[in-house]
Protein backbone atom coordinates (compact mmCIF):
# COMPACT_ATOMS: atom_id res chain seq x y z
CA UNK A 1 0.00 0.00 0.00
CA UNK A 2 1.64 3.28 -1.13
CA UNK A 3 0.48 6.86 1.12
CA UNK A 4 1.94 10.00 0.18
CA UNK A 5 3.95 11.65 2.67
CA UNK A 6 4.94 14.98 2.94
CA UNK A 7 8.68 15.75 4.12
CA UNK A 8 10.21 19.21 4.08
CA UNK A 9 8.06 20.12 1.77
CA UNK A 10 8.33 17.54 -0.99
CA UNK A 11 6.12 14.59 -1.30
CA UNK A 12 6.76 11.31 -1.84
CA UNK A 13 5.12 8.25 -1.97
CA UNK A 14 5.65 4.69 -0.28
CA UNK A 15 9.03 4.21 -1.70
CA UNK A 16 10.70 7.63 -1.14
CA UNK A 17 9.82 8.66 -4.87
CA UNK A 18 8.93 12.20 -5.08
CA UNK A 19 5.40 12.71 -6.41
CA UNK A 20 2.95 15.37 -6.53
CA UNK A 21 -0.04 16.32 -3.47
CA UNK A 22 -3.62 15.79 -5.08
CA UNK A 23 -5.58 16.66 -1.93
CA UNK A 24 -5.75 18.82 0.84
CA UNK A 25 -6.23 17.27 3.44
CA UNK A 26 -3.40 16.75 5.76
CA UNK A 27 -3.29 14.48 8.38
CA UNK A 28 -0.56 13.23 11.15
CA UNK A 29 -0.03 9.66 10.01
CA UNK A 30 0.27 7.60 13.16
CA UNK A 31 3.83 5.06 13.17
CA UNK A 32 2.32 2.34 14.97
CA UNK A 33 -0.51 1.87 13.74
CA UNK A 34 -0.06 2.44 9.87
CA UNK A 35 3.03 0.56 10.16
CA UNK A 36 3.76 1.03 6.36
CA UNK A 37 7.59 1.62 5.15
CA UNK A 38 5.66 5.48 4.40
CA UNK A 39 4.56 5.60 8.11
CA UNK A 40 8.11 4.95 9.43
CA UNK A 41 9.15 7.36 6.70
CA UNK A 42 7.02 9.96 7.69
CA UNK A 43 7.52 9.57 11.90
CA UNK A 44 11.17 9.67 10.99
CA UNK A 45 10.91 12.90 9.41
CA UNK A 46 8.43 14.48 11.13
CA UNK A 47 6.11 14.68 8.39
CA UNK A 48 2.04 14.85 7.91
CA UNK A 49 0.43 12.20 5.22
CA UNK A 50 -1.95 13.41 2.51
CA UNK A 51 -4.87 11.07 2.31
CA UNK A 52 -7.05 11.56 -0.86
CA UNK A 53 -10.33 13.68 -1.07
CA UNK A 54 -13.39 11.77 -1.45
CA UNK A 55 -14.94 11.48 -4.30
CA UNK A 56 -11.69 12.45 -6.60
CA UNK A 57 -9.58 10.16 -8.19
CA UNK A 58 -5.59 10.57 -9.09
CA UNK A 59 -4.56 11.31 -12.48
CA UNK A 60 -1.63 9.92 -14.30
CA UNK A 61 0.59 12.42 -12.85
CA UNK A 62 -0.62 12.34 -9.08
CA UNK A 63 -2.61 15.47 -9.28
CA UNK A 64 -6.23 15.81 -9.47
CA UNK A 65 -8.26 14.30 -11.92
CA UNK A 66 -11.68 16.29 -12.17
CA UNK A 67 -14.24 15.11 -14.99
CA UNK A 68 -14.81 18.31 -17.23
CA UNK A 69 -18.56 19.29 -18.24
CA UNK A 70 -18.57 19.26 -22.33
CA UNK A 71 -19.50 22.42 -23.56
CA UNK A 72 -22.12 22.48 -26.07
CA UNK A 73 -22.17 24.59 -28.90
CA UNK A 74 -25.97 24.65 -29.31
CA UNK A 75 -25.80 28.37 -28.26
CA UNK A 76 -23.03 29.29 -30.63
CA UNK A 77 -24.07 27.79 -34.44
CA UNK A 78 -23.95 30.66 -35.91
CA UNK A 79 -20.81 32.45 -37.05
CA UNK A 80 -21.75 35.17 -35.79
CA UNK A 81 -22.73 34.27 -32.19
CA UNK A 82 -19.53 32.40 -32.31
CA UNK A 83 -17.83 35.61 -32.98
CA UNK A 84 -19.73 37.90 -30.35
CA UNK A 85 -18.92 35.31 -27.50
CA UNK A 86 -14.74 34.27 -28.37
CA UNK A 87 -13.44 34.51 -25.51
CA UNK A 88 -10.31 36.93 -24.35
CA UNK A 89 -10.91 39.07 -27.40
CA UNK A 90 -12.64 42.31 -27.31
CA UNK A 91 -13.40 44.21 -30.55
CA UNK A 92 -16.01 46.36 -31.85
CA UNK A 93 -18.11 43.67 -32.90
CA UNK A 94 -18.52 42.50 -29.48
CA UNK A 95 -20.55 45.42 -28.76
CA UNK A 96 -23.90 46.26 -28.72
CA UNK A 97 -24.81 50.31 -29.02
CA UNK A 98 -27.53 51.02 -27.22
CA UNK A 99 -30.48 53.73 -29.05
CA UNK A 100 -32.74 55.63 -27.18
CA UNK A 101 -35.93 56.58 -29.24
CA UNK A 102 -38.78 59.01 -29.10
CA UNK A 103 -41.35 60.45 -31.70
CA UNK A 104 -40.28 63.61 -31.66
CA UNK A 105 -38.53 65.08 -34.89
CA UNK A 106 -35.47 66.58 -33.29
CA UNK A 107 -33.33 65.33 -30.76
CA UNK A 108 -33.36 66.01 -26.94
CA UNK A 109 -30.67 65.58 -24.49
CA UNK A 110 -31.66 62.82 -21.48
CA UNK A 111 -30.90 64.89 -18.44
CA UNK A 112 -30.54 61.56 -15.86
CA UNK A 113 -27.33 60.05 -18.72
CA UNK A 114 -25.31 63.24 -18.92
CA UNK A 115 -24.10 62.91 -23.13
CA UNK A 116 -26.92 60.63 -23.77
CA UNK A 117 -29.83 61.94 -26.06
CA UNK A 118 -32.89 60.57 -27.41
CA UNK A 119 -32.85 60.42 -31.21
CA UNK A 120 -35.34 60.82 -33.62
CA UNK A 121 -35.74 57.76 -36.54
CA UNK A 122 -33.71 59.80 -38.77
CA UNK A 123 -30.81 60.52 -36.49
CA UNK A 124 -30.95 56.94 -35.53
CA UNK A 125 -30.17 56.06 -39.27
CA UNK A 126 -27.15 58.31 -39.13
CA UNK A 127 -26.03 56.96 -35.82
CA UNK A 128 -26.36 53.11 -36.91
CA UNK A 129 -24.51 54.15 -39.84
CA UNK A 130 -21.48 55.58 -38.12
CA UNK A 131 -21.46 52.58 -35.36
CA UNK A 132 -21.41 50.50 -38.27
CA UNK A 133 -18.48 51.68 -39.74
CA UNK A 134 -16.27 51.64 -36.47
CA UNK A 135 -17.32 48.32 -36.53
CA UNK A 136 -19.93 48.13 -34.02
CA UNK A 137 -22.45 45.77 -35.48
CA UNK A 138 -25.01 45.64 -32.71
CA UNK A 139 -28.08 48.13 -31.60
CA UNK A 140 -30.59 47.91 -29.59
CA UNK A 141 -33.18 50.46 -29.27
CA UNK A 142 -34.68 51.53 -25.76
CA UNK A 143 -38.37 53.68 -26.87
CA UNK A 144 -39.70 56.84 -25.40
CA UNK A 145 -44.17 55.36 -25.71
CA UNK A 146 -45.71 58.78 -25.37
CA UNK A 147 -47.83 58.52 -22.04
CA UNK A 148 -50.93 58.37 -23.83
CA UNK A 149 -49.97 55.32 -25.36
CA UNK A 150 -49.51 53.26 -22.63
CA UNK A 151 -51.62 51.06 -20.63
CA UNK A 152 -51.38 48.27 -18.12
CA UNK A 153 -51.67 45.27 -20.53
CA UNK A 154 -48.50 47.20 -22.65
CA UNK A 155 -51.00 47.43 -25.95
CA UNK A 156 -48.37 49.80 -27.77
CA UNK A 157 -45.62 46.51 -27.78
CA UNK A 158 -47.82 44.96 -30.02
CA UNK A 159 -48.62 47.71 -32.73
CA UNK A 160 -46.97 46.67 -35.81
CA UNK A 161 -46.78 50.83 -36.58
CA UNK A 162 -45.35 51.24 -33.39
CA UNK A 163 -42.24 53.10 -32.26
CA UNK A 164 -39.71 49.63 -32.09
CA UNK A 165 -41.20 48.02 -35.37
CA UNK A 166 -40.55 51.31 -37.25
CA UNK A 167 -37.55 52.22 -35.97
CA UNK A 168 -36.11 48.29 -36.53
CA UNK A 169 -37.34 48.33 -40.03
CA UNK A 170 -35.56 52.01 -41.06
CA UNK A 171 -32.52 50.34 -39.48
Amino acid sequence: MSAFVCGGGVVRDGKGRKVRSWCDREVRMNAAAAGTEAAKVASEEGALAREPVHGLRANENGGIWVPQRARPRRNRKTSGMREMCAENLVTPANLIYPLFVHTKADNEPIESMPGCERHSVESVLREVAQAHSLGVRNVIPFPKIPEELKTNAADECYNPDGLVPRVVSAI
